[in-house]
């Protein structure tokens, strides 16, 4: 970074903060935005629209050559998979867990990437460093599932639904894993916006039918949308999803990708301060704790 120009050096501390700060903020915008607008209706809208500007721009880098039928379905699998379930499951589950807990809970995602990856998995008879990494990993998730219920005391239908969003964002980690099993090697032939597009535009179309199979458009009033929750819904499609998304694929192509990938230790640590900050969520001496041993977890993991 030292030896570039002065105007990338800029370009690329930018990028950076948009990366860290920008996709730490939203969790912190989701929990906002499913205040006053359904989940599933939230993020369909969220990816809908910007996987339409993100996939006409990759057509236009590609001279309009649309992708074939073979490369919608695979983009098809990673929009169900990446999209639907993850961040469908995310964004229902932000409902009743907090913003920071829901960050920390998805950073396990390299866990399954191992524990799912038959090449990776056969790696833990040998390596005591990736065993290690494992075992902390899944002990910071059960540490900051029983650290968060203790920091609020929940009773009843709240404990129940607690629970059940915690299960909803293994779920979405899983999901993130498998797609990203299933989709590494496909498509790779297509432009990078233009695949990113394929699987938004699939994932937040599917994301707005599930909003209707599961009754939200029935019980949903523009009226009741509040000014804070439609600000939240513009910031994750604008910032949020375009330029981050933008900023981290310009950093791919000229930055390390072990140092652009940092964003992932960064994240759950300022979607943690922001909730706690600006809506109030718990933070305490445990979850803190819960929260290194995750990302130490993941660190390991990554070394390994």
């Amino acid at each position: 970074m030292n030896s570039a120009p002065a105007n990338t050096r800029i370009l690329i501390i930018l990028a950076f903060a948009a990366i860290y700060l920008i996709w730490g903020s939203t969790f912190l915008a989701i929990a906002w935005a499913v205040e006053t607008i359904p989940p599933f209706l939230m993020m369909g809208l969220r990816f809908s629209v910007a996987g339409l500007v993100i996939f006409l721009y990759g057509l236009q880098r590609s001279g309009r050559s649309m992708p074939s039928g073979q490369q919608w379905f695979w983009g098809a699998v990673a929009g169900i998979l990446m999209i639907l379930i993850d961040y469908g499951s995310l964004s229902w589950a932000e409902q009743y867990v907090p913003s920071g807990v829901a960050s920390v809970v998805l950073a396990t995602t390299p866990i399954w990437l191992v524990l799912f990856d038959g090449q990776q998995r056969s790696q833990l008879l040998t390596s005591k460093t990736l065993a290690i990494g494992i075992i902390a990993g899944l002990a910071g998730v059960w540490l900051i599932f029983w650290s968060s219920r203790q920091a609020v005391p929940l009773t009843g239908i709240a404990e129940s639904r607690y629970i059940q969003g915690m299960v909803a964002l293994l779920i979405a980690s899983l999901s993130w894993a498998v797609g990203t099993l299933l989709y590494r090697d496909r498509n790779t032939d297509v432009n990078v916006p233009t695949r990113m597009g394929m699987q938004m535009l699939v994932g937040g179309s599917l994301l707005l039918v599930t909003s209707g199979l599961a009754g939200e458009w029935r019980t949903f009033s523009v009226g009741q949308v509040s000014s804070t929750s439609w600000l939240s819904l513009l910031y994750l499609i604008t910032l949020g999803t375009l330029v981050a998304h933008t900023a981290y694929l310009w950093l791919l192509q000229v930055q390390p990708p072990a140092l652009v990938g940092t964003y992932a230790y960064v994240n759950p640590v300022i979607a943690l301060m922001l909730g706690w900050w600006l809506d109030g969520e718990p933070l305490t001496l445990v979850i803190g704790l819960a929260t290194l041993i995750i990302l130490g977890a993941v660190i390991l993991i990554k070394r390994a």
